[in-house]
């Protein structure tokens, strides 16, 4: 577990997990827009909070940026388990498309390269538990014809990098969904 994780995962007084989520929705947003120059003044004051409340929220912006990452990465997790449970495939894959699109629409090139030079040891750990649902909805998805036959679990990952990072360079999600999904439609 990272840091970042093991300080989201502990409990928190309601006030203090409404500054927390605050504190790093707003991060993101400063962060999409500025890129690492963003100080943590600059974050503190739009979320209304000290300085001193966020540095004990986050000891760096690594920390930060790494609950960024682990948030991101839980709404992909949410939606691939919510799409197993989905019937009628070709809806339910659109629908996970479109939720992936959706977590990274409007990211930008500072947020992408702030996640991405992101020290391990701040980058969300579950990453491993979204493979085997993508196993499952991969195997589901062309049983059901919803997916070319030869696409293996490989390429659809490479379809989502390739889906998110569209769509975190400016393209519609709605657009990049239908276009990456006529792609891997059989």
């Amino acid at each position: 577990m990272s840091a970042a994780e093991a300080k989201a995962t502990k409990v928190l007084r309601a006030d203090a997990r409404r500054n927390q989520d605050r504190i790093v929705e707003i991060a993101e947003e400063l962060f999409t827009r500025h890129g690492k120059d963003v100080q943590m003044k600059q974050i503190a004051e739009r979320a209304g909070v000290g300085v001193a409340t966020v540095y004990r929220v986050f000891a760096s912006k690594d920390a930060m940026v790494g609950a960024i990452a682990a948030r991101r990465f839980e709404r992909c997790l949410t939606a691939a388990e919510e799409t197993l449970e989905k019937d009628g495939a070709a809806a339910a894959l659109r629908e996970f498309l479109r939720r992936l699109a959706a977590v990274f629409q409007g990211s930008g090139a500072e947020l992408r390269s702030l996640l991405s030079e992101l020290p391990a040891d701040q980058r969300p750990t579950k990453q491993s538990d979204l493979v085997p649902r993508l196993v499952a909805l991969h195997g589901t998805w062309t049983a059901d014809g919803a997916l070319r036959p030869a696409l293996t679990v490989e390429d659809l990952r490479a379809v989502i990098c390739g889906l998110t990072t569209s769509v975190a360079c400016g393209l519609d999600a709605d657009l990049a969904t239908d276009v990456f999904q006529a792609g891997i439609t059989a």
